[in-house]
């Protein structure tokens, strides 16, 4: 099962891959191999935490490669959070994976500037000090 996609997530990791090829070497091409096959194991055996688990660690070794704390800490974050809403909905515990779903969305809010970008004319106002 894959880690689900939120929107701060279709936001964020479109530009960590764009980065990373753009900036990929052999070694982390090999590490990004490495976790597939240890993925392509876990589905062998059937071993649906590590899948999960894996599946979630992927995106988040994608974030480590492009070396941008920031982006790392925020996919630990995202992915985490998804985890446990899938933990939850596995073991039936309704009440847990509603309220980790609401706390998933708020952090998602928390970290998304929605306001809209200042117009052109702003933009020369602030330039021209107006």
């Amino acid at each position: 099962m894959a880690i689900l996609a939120s929107p701060a997530r279709r936001l964020i990791e479109p530009a960590l891959q764009r980065h990373l090829c753009e900036h990929t070497g052999a070694s982390q091409l090999q590490q990004l191999r490495t976790h597939v096959a240890l993925e392509t194991e876990a589905r062998a055996t059937n071993d649906r935490r590590a899948i999960i688990c894996l599946s979630g660690k992927f995106h988040i070794r994608i974030a480590d490669l492009v070396d941008n704390q920031v982006m790392s800490k925020m996919m630990r974050e995202l992915a985490s959070l998804t985890c446990l809403i899938i933990d939850a909905i596995a073991a039936g515990r309704v009440e847990q994976a509603v309220a980790s779903m609401i706390e998933h969305l708020n952090h998602i809010e928390a970290v998304l500037d929605m306001s809209p970008p200042p117009s052109e004319e702003e933009d020369l106002e602030a330039v021209l000090g107006l």
